[in-house]
Formats: structure tokens, C-alpha cells, sequence
């Protein structure tokens, strides 16, 4: 779960808690300092994307 400084993070937080709460233990989160549609991050975006999908 990603989230970025667009005031959304809390909800994004929510989620991963019930997730774990639930026995998840596959969730991964990351938070960037960045806008919604992360326009100054985009590369650190594709990274973190990349790096998720390798650990499947």
C-alpha cells in the first residue's frame, strides 16, 4: 500500500491494520513525500512498484 502526502494516508493505514488484523502478513507499505499523483516521485513510484513485484 502506498501513500503519499495528499491527507489520504489515514485511511491507507486503516486498511493494512484490519489486513493484519485479519492475519495478513504479505502487506508491505511504503510513504513517499510527495502529491497525489505522485508528479515529483514518479521514479521512486516505478521503484517501489518494481521491487514489490519482484518479491512475489
Amino acid at each position: 500500500v502506498l501513500t503519499a502526502d495528499d491527507g489520504l494516508a489515514p485511511g491507507s493505514d486503516s486498511l493494512v491494520a484490519a489486513i493484519r488484523q485479519a492475519g495478513g502478513t504479505r502487506v508491505t507499505t511504503a510513504h513517499v513525500a510527495t502529491d497525489h499523483s505522485w508528479s515529483d516521485a514518479r521514479l521512486k513510484l516505478e521503484t517501489l512498484v518494481i521491487d514489490w513485484l519482484q518479491g512475489l
